[in-house]
């Protein structure tokens, strides 16, 4: 079993860029962000340019530098991660980009379940809780750095991507997301679509809707060498009719200048014929 770095952050940051890609061109994404030569990595950050609004519900905290902490729905979120989430912030700023100051950042905690006790206890040291939408709560304290906490299980229908890194799914919870995924075209986002939609296989692979739609995929690989040699010769088929379609109307160019030749050649002899008979008179 891979651990819960490995086995979610890879496709979790996938599923955060896919939610912001409406902004992909503007901000700045970066997983697993190593901090100076320890081993200390921000899950996902993103870098906002001044200017920039973001369209997901998700950035709607964002300032300039947004740190993401990821938890699995089988880890917590508590004290020690957020005391340590709060020093990547002092890390960053001490080791990267000393002319950032506090205020430049943001933290975000993502988790299946609501964190009621770092909630509680953040409530305790002055910060107030709102709820901006369903599964987003903005956290902040005058002078403090502005936190949001996104519990995924409560997130709205928009959001398609971060809600199904969980075993909890059945086969209707990702029809959105499986029409969603139809409509990509740009290829790095359906590299992020195929990194979510791996995870979802692994923690459902048990589920009979799962292995259906695993041997919808594997039925259609099977016949893929099939697939591309017929479009092979679709393709040579198409390249020979319009050859043809050249040819023929080389040859129609052809005949159509042999009979100006003969008519041609024919008023000549005409002409010729009128002389010798005017002659002959």
């Amino acid at each position: 079993m891979k651990d819960d770095r490995q086995q979610y952050h890879p496709p979790m940051c996938a599923s955060m860029m896919l939610e912001l890609r409406e902004n992909k061109n503007e901000l700045i994404f970066d997983c697993e962000h190593k901090l100076n030569t320890q081993p200390n990595s921000v899950d996902f950050m993103a870098i906002k340019p001044d200017g920039v609004k973001v369209k997901s519900g998700l950035g709607a905290i964002f300032k300039k530098v947004n740190m993401m902490e990821y938890k699995s729905p089988v880890s917590a979120i508590g004290k020690r991660v957020y005391y340590r989430t709060m020093a990547y912030v002092g890390l960053y700023i001490a080791y990267e980009k000393e002319d950032n100051q506090p205020e430049d950042f943001t933290i975000t905690f993502i988790r299946d379940r609501k964190p009621e006790s770092l909630m509680a206890y953040l409530q305790g040291r002055g910060y107030e809780i709102t709820e901006y939408e369903a599964g987003i709560y903005h956290v902040r304290q005058k002078g403090h750095i502005d936190i949001q906490i996104i519990v995924t299980r409560l997130l709205g229908e928009q959001y398609k991507w971060i809600t199904k890194l969980t075993d909890r799914l059945e086969r209707s919870d990702i029809v959105p997301m499986l029409e969603e995924m139809g409509k990509l075209e740009d290829a790095q986002d359906l590299l992020h679509a195929e990194s979510v939609w791996n995870l979802i296989v692994q923690l459902n692979k048990e589920k009979e809707w799962i292995k259906e739609l695993i041997g919808m995929g594997a039925l259609r690989d099977l016949f893929q060498e099939e697939f591309d040699k017929m479009n092979t010769k679709i393709v040579e088929q198409d390249t020979k009719i319009s050859e043809l379609e050249n040819e023929l109307q080389n040859r129609d160019e052809q005949l159509q200048c042999d009979k100006k030749e003969i008519s041609r050649l024919r008023e000549i002899i005409r002409k010729l014929e009128q002389n010798s008979q005017a002659s002959v008179w």
